[in-house]
C-alpha cells in the first residue's frame, strides 16, 4: 500500500514536470507560429504594394492605400472584441474600402444582413421584392422609390445588368459587403495574406466605387433637389459664390471671409453645414464647443476653463484657450448671446482659433434663410476678431 502511494505521488510529480515543460513549449510555439505568418503576410503585402503602387504608410502595419482603377482605396487589417465575460476574445478581419468623390446624399444603407454593421443598423429596411438580395442584404434609402431605380434600373457593366447585381456578386466572395452615401466597404474575417485574395478586395472595391458613383450621376433629380437647386444657385449668384449643383456645395468669399455651405447626410439625418475659414488666426488657443457627457470628460494640456459670466453661455459651451485673459476679453456679452441664437437647433457647434462651424438637421433651402444663417456667422466672426 506504501509502495502505491509513493508510485501514486511520483506520478503527480512527473505530470507537473511536464505540464511545467509543455505549457512552455506550447506557447513559445504559437508565438514562433504567429511571428512567421505575420512575417508571411507582410512580405505579400508588401510585394503586392510593390506591384500595383500603392503605399504601405507603416511599414510595420499591414496597409496599403492609394488610387487603384480610378478610385482611391484603403486595404488593411483591423481588429474588434467579441463576446463578454470568459468568451470575450479578439476578433481580426481583412477590410478594403473606398470614400466617395462627394456623397451620394440618398440616406443610403446597404449592408449585408447579419454583418457585423448590418446588426447596428436600427432603421427598417426597405423590401426591393428580388428574394435574393433582400434575404442577403439589409437596404435603407430616404426613398424606397428611389433605391429601386438605383438599384435596378439598367445599367450594365462588363460583369452585370445593374448595381443590384454588382452588390451580389460581392456577396458571393466576402463576408460584409457595405454601402453608404460616403463610402464602399467590404470585409472578410482572418489577416489575409493571399495576394490573390487582396487583389479581388481591391477589384471588388474599386469596380463598386465607380459604380455607385457614376450610377448617382444618372439618377433622375426629385423635384425637391431641382426646386433646392434653383433657391441655392440663387442665393450663389446674388453672393458672387460658386455653386456645385452636382455636389451641392456653395464656396467662395463672404464679406472677406472664405465661406462653404454643403448639404450632406448623417445618421438618416439631412444636414446642411455651414464653414467659415477666419482670414488670419486667432492665436489664442480657443476651443469653444457644446457641453455635453463627452465633453466633460475632455482635458487639455496647459489650457485652463473660461467662465464668461453669461450663465446661460456658459451653461451651454466648454470653452477652452492658452491665452485665457484675450479670450475672455473676447467673448463679450454681446458676442455670447449672438452665439447662443445661432448655436439654438444646431446638432454640432465649433469655433476655434481658425474656423466657425455649424451644423443643422435640416435642408436649409429658402435663400432668405441661407443669407439670415450666412450673416449671423460673419457677425459672430468679425466680433471674434475685434
Amino acid at each position: 500500500m506504501l509502495g502505491s502511494f509513493f508510485a501514486g505521488e511520483a506520478f503527480l510529480v512527473l505530470f507537473a514536470l511536464l505540464f511545467v515543460v509543455a505549457v512552455p513549449v506550447v506557447v513559445i510555439g504559437v508565438i514562433v507560429f504567429v511571428l512567421q505568418r505575420n512575417s508571411k503576410n507582410r512580405a505579400a503585402w508588401q510585394k503586392l504594394s510593390q506591384s500595383i503602387g500603392l503605399t504601405m504608410p507603416n511599414p510595420k502595419k499591414l496597409e496599403l492605400v492609394g488610387p487603384f482603377n480610378g478610385v482611391d482605396v484603403r486595404l488593411a487589417i483591423g481588429a474588434r472584441r467579441t463576446g463578454g465575460g470568459e468568451d470575450r476574445s479578439t476578433e481580426f478581419f481583412t477590410y478594403c474600402t473606398s470614400k466617395f468623390p462627394r456623397s451620394l446624399r440618398l440616406n443610403l444603407e446597404i449592408k449585408t444582413d447579419g454583418g457585423f454593421f448590418a446588426r447596428a443598423l436600427k432603421t427598417e429596411k426597405i423590401k426591393l421584392g428580388q428574394e435574393n438580395f433582400d434575404q442577403a442584404f439589409t437596404a435603407v434609402c430616404y426613398d424606397a422609390n428611389v433605391l429601386r431605380t438605383l438599384l435596378l434600373s439598367d445599367f450594365p457593366s462588363n460583369k452585370t445588368q445593374n448595381l443590384m447585381g454588382d452588390l451580389m456578386l460581392a456577396n458571393h466572395s466576402f463576408e460584409v459587403v457595405s454601402v453608404s452615401d460616403d463610402q464602399v466597404y467590404i470585409e472578410t474575417s482572418g489577416q489575409v495574406g493571399d495576394e490573390a485574395v487582396l487583389r479581388n478586395m481591391l477589384g471588388n472595391v474599386s469596380h463598386l466605387a465607380r459604380r455607385f458613383d457614376d450610377a448617382r450621376k444618372r439618377l433622375p433629380k426629385a423635384q425637391w433637389e431641382i426646386n433646392l437647386e434653383r433657391s441655392w444657385n440663387e442665393f450663389s449668384s446674388e453672393k458672387g459664390l460658386n455653386f456645385d449643383a452636382a455636389g451641392f456645395v456653395i464656396s467662395g468669399n463672404l464679406d472677406g471671409l472664405p465661406l462653404k455651405i454643403k448639404l450632406q447626410t448623417s445618421s438618416g439625418k439631412w444636414q446642411t453645414v455651414f464653414e467659415f475659414k477666419f482670414q488670419q488666426s486667432l492665436q489664442i488657443g480657443l476651443k469653444l464647443m457644446p457641453e455635453n457627457s463627452v465633453h466633460k470628460a475632455l482635458t487639455w494640456v496647459g489650457v485652463q476653463d473660461i467662465e464668461t459670466g453669461v450663465k446661460e453661455f456658459d451653461d451651454a459651451f466648454i470653452v477652452k484657450a492658452g491665452n485665457v485673459e484675450i479670450a475672455k476679453r473676447k467673448l463679450q456679452p454681446d458676442l455670447c448671446r449672438h452665439l447662443m441664437l445661432l448655436f439654438k437647433d444646431t446638432s454640432a457647434f465649433i469655433v476655434d482659433d481658425d474656423q466657425f462651424a455649424f451644423t443643422l438637421d435640416t435642408v436649409i433651402g429658402e435663400p432668405a434663410k441661407l443669407r439670415g444663417f450666412a450673416a449671423a456667422a460673419i457677425a459672430a466672426a468679425q466680433m471674434l476678431h475685434r
